[in-house]
């Protein structure tokens, strides 16, 4: 189960930063996405961009719509509010 999370939190923290337009700050993220300390590297790296807003905001969308992805295959029924 515990992978289940580290992958999509890697997966996660990839596609944000597929999505920062700044060339220069993206690669940088990419560069120190790797190996050993990857997490705790990435979250300093968005304090001093003043990213860490950012980064909630979408991690916290991408884990409702997995949420809601597995609510749908399962058939079970849920509250978009909560």
């Amino acid at each position: 189960m515990f992978d289940f999370f580290i992958k999509n939190d890697y997966d996660i923290m990839q596609k944000f930063i597929d999505n920062i337009k700044n060339i220069e700050i993206r690669n940088y993220l990419y560069n120190i996405t790797t190996g050993k300390g990857a997490f705790k590297k990435f979250n300093a790296a968005l304090l001093r961009y003043d990213l860490l807003k950012n980064w909630y905001s979408f991690r916290d969308n991408k884990y409702k719509n997995i949420a809601k992805d597995w609510c749908n295959k399962n058939n079970i029924k849920y509250e978009e509010d909560c």
